[in-house]
């Protein structure tokens, strides 16, 4: 029988949105996530085929974030719909200085 599995793909995403939260997305390498998890960089690569997809997830997750923010924003009736979605972008934008950047000021190709 395999052993069991102890570290999860959604725990280095995790780990790795915390890491881009604390350092900025520079910090998203396998030792700075193996080192946060306590184990080898196996579990990472083990999960993930390359380094790229570990960062695609990273900002799918970072995305989901935003989407919180989004929808808690329309949930308070503060705004209306339309400018709820404004406002839980500058809010994003403050409060998660570095997702935000990820998302929002990288330059994508």
């Amino acid at each position: 029988m395999p052993p069991k599995v102890k570290i999860t793909k959604q725990d280095i995403i995790n780990t790795s949105i915390e890491l881009v939260r604390k350092n900025g997305a520079e910090a998203i390498n396998a030792r700075a996530i193996a080192a946060s998890l306590s184990c080898s960089t196996q579990p990472v690569f083990s999960n993930f085929s390359t380094m790229e997809e570990l960062h695609h997830e990273t900002m799918l997750g970072a995305y989901g974030i935003y989407l919180d923010f989004i929808n808690s924003e329309i949930e308070s009736k503060k705004y209306p719909q339309y400018k709820a979605f404004g406002m839980a972008y500058i809010r994003f934008a403050e409060q998660e200085k570095e997702l935000f950047k990820l998302l929002f000021m990288c330059d994508r190709d």
